[in-house]
């Protein structure tokens, strides 16, 4: 099924360094910011729907303190072919198993937010980005 893309091992975690861009063309305000964002796997959980799950810990790097802070905590799981994640109550459908082109679903299909259809279009592709290089990756489109 290919679930290793989305790996929800507990102490599993990724780094991403983010570079946010607000605008508000009415008030005249643009802002940027960068930061660094740590997502850890935690310990599971019984979720709304009675299901196991698992906790998703996002940290931002304080510069100040030397140390990362929990910005804020969310919950994952994959059940039923799916990979979902649960961000600030509202559960996004991440991936489908098992990947192939054929696939399309709607991301928001358990919130209240509009439509939003994606797919696959790289499937099992080597893909490197400066020093790190992965031999099997997918993307979502």
């Amino acid at each position: 099924m290919h679930y290793n893309y989305f790996p929800i091992e507990e102490g599993r975690f990724m780094e991403y360094d983010v570079k946010s861009i607000f605008h508000d063309d009415a008030s005249g305000i643009h802002e940027t910011s960068n930061y660094v964002l740590k997502v850890v796997i935690g310990d599971t959980l019984i979720d709304n729907h009675g299901r196991i799950a698992n906790k998703y810990y996002r940290f931002v790097y304080d510069e100040l303190y030397n140390e990362f802070r929990v910005k804020d905590l969310w919950s994952t799981i994959i059940d039923q072919g799916r990979a979902e994640l649960i961000e600030e109550n509202q559960r996004i459908i991440k991936l489908v198993f098992s990947p192939s082109s054929e696939k399309e679903w709607d991301m928001n299909a358990f919130n209240y937010s509009n439509e939003k259809k994606v797919k696959y279009n790289h499937i099992h592709k080597k893909f490197k980005s400066g020093s790190f290089s992965f031999d099997s990756t997918i993307r979502v489109v």
